[in-house]
């Protein structure tokens, strides 16, 4: 029995030995197969290269990539950005209090001077206010004098309680009553002096807003807004605003990897959605700390001149919506391939270039010179003629 025993022991471990062999073996398969497969991919060695995407693991589909025959032209990186014109000085018209106006004497976008009237006040209400505040004026006058003679009268009681208390003619209780009854007309005779005041100040407010009513303009400009009127406006409503002409400023939104480019004095070409036949050049002016933030991205407002010639030819007015073109550079007889070719290997750039359309591509170093918003120039690394592949899902290509 030990014997057997034995030798099922030694068969065990034999059996052992084996599978840890085989599993080695296909464990080395595996490795030489998937080195392979980055060969392939990558060109050669691939110690250096990052782990290939789920994209790029299927880079032996050729439905899944799109090839591109790398040609010589020129490429330029310009970028298109819609903005709206805004004056740099404007006025916005507010009601002092709730007054009933007229119709508007001016229509929008049109010229108007210093002085001229926007809206005529329905004077009516403040006429009756004005009466009004006459009336409590003259009721006070009133008041007033009785209050003093009530004042004056207390007085004299109360000297005249003093001088008898003093001879003891008089008890202490009789003083204290004519001190207490002086101290009260004193009282009731500053308090309708206060409400004389008040009621003489709203006098002349009313005075002078009935006769200053009417809304008039505070500036020389353009009326960029203005309410149809006729009907009641409420205290501090917005009813019109004027701007100066000569003042406009194209203003844009931009990311960060535009604003970055877009340097104070820089030119750029301006076509208005009102007069699109007649483009014009702007300047960069100033870049505005980020208006908006959507995760990490910000955005800029840009602030861009418009010469006052073309503004006045052109008849440019507050709130025109533009297209702003800005050239960054343009170069002439250079390789360029899609943007979305270029891959990133830690610091270094590389493209997939394949021997023919629907072959298996290798990866290559490149050296990336211009970059637009489409395509990048290649300064080494493909040339003329390459095939560059572009994982894609619909697997469509251009020549």
């Amino acid at each position: 029995m030990m014997i057997f025993s034995e030798a099922l022991r030694a068969a065990g471990h034999k059996k052992l030995i084996f599978i840890m062999i085989g599993s080695c073996l296909l464990a080395t398969a595996s490795c030489a197969r998937i080195k392979t497969l980055k060969k392939n991919i990558f060109g050669q060695s691939t110690s250096k290269q990052s782990a290939p995407t789920p994209a790029e693991a299927k880079v032996m589909d050729p439905q899944k990539m799109a090839f591109f025959t790398a040609k010589t032209g020129r490429i330029a990186n310009i970028h298109e950005i819609r903005g709206k014109l805004q004056a740099g000085e404007k006025v916005e018209i507010r009601a002092s209090q709730r007054i009933r106006i007229g119709p508007a004497k001016f229509k929008l976008y049109e010229r108007i001077k210093k002085g001229d009237v926007l809206f005529a006040v329905d004077t009516k209400e403040l006429e009756t206010k004005r009466e009004e505040s006459k009336e409590r004026v003259a009721q006070l006058k009133i008041d007033i004098q009785s209050a003093n003679a009530s004042l004056e009268f207390a007085r004299k009681q109360l000297d005249r309680k003093k001088v008898l208390v003093a001879k003891g003619i008089s008890a202490q209780k009789e003083l204290d009553e004519a001190l207490k009854a002086f101290v009260s007309a004193e009282t009731q005779q500053k308090t309708k002096d206060l409400e004389l005041r008040k009621a003489d100040r709203e006098l002349l407010n009313a005075t002078a807003t009935v006769d200053t009513a009417n809304i008039i303009s505070p500036m020389d400009g353009i009326v960029t807004s203005i309410v149809p009127g006729g009907d009641e406006v409420n205290q501090s409503q917005s009813i019109a605003a004027v701007a100066n002409p000569a003042s406009l400023l194209l203003s844009v939104e931009v990311g960060e990897a535009v604003i970055s480019l877009l340097k104070k004095g820089t030119t750029v070409a301006i076509k208005f959605d009102a007069v699109p036949d007649h483009p014009v050049q702007g300047k960069i002016k100033t870049s505005i700390a980020s208006v908006k933030q959507s995760g990490i991205s910000k955005t800029y407002e840009v602030q861009i001149e418009i010469d006052s010639a073309d503004v006045k030819t052109l008849n440019l007015r507050d709130g025109y919506e533009a297209m702003m073109t800005a050239n960054f550079g343009e170069k002439s007889n250079v390789v360029a391939v899609p943007l979305s070719a270029i891959k990133m290997n830690g610091n270094d750039s590389f493209v997939l270039v394949a021997p023919a359309k629907g072959s298996i591509p290798a990866a290559r170093a490149v050296k990336i010179g211009m970059r637009t918003e489409l395509e990048a120039e290649v300064v080494e690394g493909v040339r003329e003629g390459d095939i560059v592949a572009v994982f894609s899902s619909d697997g469509e290509g251009s020549q």
